[in-house]
């Protein structure tokens, strides 16, 4: 009789000595570079994250080889609060270039709160675009704090339960629209990618005065 780890038949994907995870391939589809521009940089972990909810979301109209995506409901929410926080602390070390004090990314390594990364960067928004629409400001402020309702500290999504055995996401609805939450989320994200835009745009333009 076969043991817990013997090798079932008829075989599935199976682990062998000599595997190794992080090797080059051949196929540019599939291959991954690490030297390109803007790869280990905060701006770049953030487009990674983006594109990875928008390649599970748009996989979600081939249902028949798919499945049904309620599982897929975890990794593509966490992506998309880690992409909120990651992007926010982009725009507010960019933007402290502008409006003093300076501030880096090891100043903010501790802080997970998408609710305390707000308050911080939109007032440098707003000074730095006093005349622009406040309501723009609202939209993403509301959405930001839906996601930091579920989510307080970047665990909810990534664990069923917290330290003291309390279940996470008691509070989220039943059904969830994934198609929904990308588009919600991209539309924020448009708005963080102009304003970082924008800024560097002032940074070079003041440099080369």
């Amino acid at each position: 009789m076969n043991g817990p780890t013997s090798r079932p038949d008829p075989q599935p994907p199976w682990p062998e000595l000599g595997l190794t995870a992080f090797q080059a391939g051949s196929n540019p589809s599939t291959t991954a570079y690490l030297k390109w521009y803007g790869m280990g940089t905060t701006e770049g972990y953030a487009q990674g994250f983006k594109k990875a909810i928008e390649r599970i979301v748009t996989t979600l109209h081939d249902g028949g080889r798919q499945g049904h995506p309620d599982q897929l409901l975890y990794p593509v929410a966490f992506l998309a609060r880690h992409l909120f926080e990651l992007t926010m602390k982009h725009l507010i070390v960019q933007g402290s270039n502008l409006i003093p004090p300076r501030v880096t990314v090891e100043d903010l390594s501790r802080t997970h709160s998408l609710e305390e990364l707000w308050a911080r960067l939109r007032p440098t928004l707003e000074r730095l675009w006093p005349s622009g629409p406040r309501a723009d400001l609202d939209a993403v402020e509301s959405v930001l704090l839906e996601f930091h309702q579920f989510d307080p500290n970047g665990q909810a999504f990534r664990y069923d339960t917290d330290r003291k055995g309390s279940r996470h996401l008691a509070g989220l609805p039943e059904v969830v629209d994934l198609e929904n939450l990308w588009e919600t989320v991209r539309d924020v994200v448009s708005l963080f990618e102009a304003c970082s835009a924008a800024i560097q745009d002032i940074i070079e333009n003041t440099e080369q005065h």
